[in-house]
Order: C-alpha cells, then sequence, then structure tokens
C-alpha cells in the first residue's frame, strides 16, 4: 500500500502556506487528513505483524541452536601407531592423530581414543 500522494501534497501545500503566511483558519480537506491516517494505521499494523512475525523467527532460531549446542558429540579416533613397527609413518599418523584431537577439542567435542567405549 503506498500513501496517497495527492492528499499528502495538499496537506503539505496548506502547511506551507498557512507557516508562511500565518493562517490560523487552514483549510485542509478532512478526507485528505483520514485518508493519509488510514494509511498510517494500516502500515503501523503491518509492521507490528511483521515484528512479531520476525521475533518468533529469532525465538525459534535461537531455541534451535540452544538445542544443538546441548547436544553431546563424541567422536572416536582410531588407535595410535606403535613406533617400534613403522618409525617414520607412525610419527606421522600420530601427529596427524594429535593435530585432529586438538582441533575437536578447541570446537568442544569430546574425543575418544583408540578402543575406548
Amino acid at each position: 500500500m503506498t500513501i496517497n500522494k495527492q492528499a499528502c501534497e495538499k496537506l503539505k501545500a496548506a502547511a506551507a502556506k498557512a507557516n508562511d503566511e500565518f493562517d490560523p483558519n487552514m483549510f485542509v480537506m478532512t478526507r485528505d487528513i483520514l485518508a493519509l491516517l488510514n494509511e498510517l494505521e494500516a502500515a503501523e499494523k503491518r509492521i507490528a505483524e511483521q515484528r512479531e512475525y520476525y521475533e518468533s523467527v529469532i525465538a525459534d532460531g535461537s531455541m534451535r541452536i540452544a538445542s544443538l549446542d546441548a547436544r553431546t558429540l563424541t567422536v572416536k579416533l582410531p588407535p595410535r601407531v606403535d613406533r617400534s613397527n613403522v618409525p617414520f609413518t607412525a610419527h606421522t599418523w600420530n601427529c596427524c592423530l594429535d593435530a585432529v584431537k586438538k582441533c575437536l577439542t578447541a570446537a568442544g567435542i569430546q574425543v575418544i581414543e583408540g578402543e575406548g567405549q
């Protein structure tokens, strides 16, 4: 819905004339004022409805985030490799496991190593 441009222009012109000439008997059509007020009320109602909708969307999103944060996530890593069998490969593998564990722990994810639980 757009504001009635013609009624708005009439009101602006009448207000400017009254201001310039100090006309205490400013003549403004009642229907123009009522039309503008009706449009203003409709716009305010639409804004209130949209505000209510978006507030409920934000609340739902907040509840969803809270439920996801409340979940427990556990990752089971593969076992570490014994260095006596394959020294270089074992070292690389174990370093990778350490890096993955460090990143997961920093993200708040519980890590189980090897054959645990």
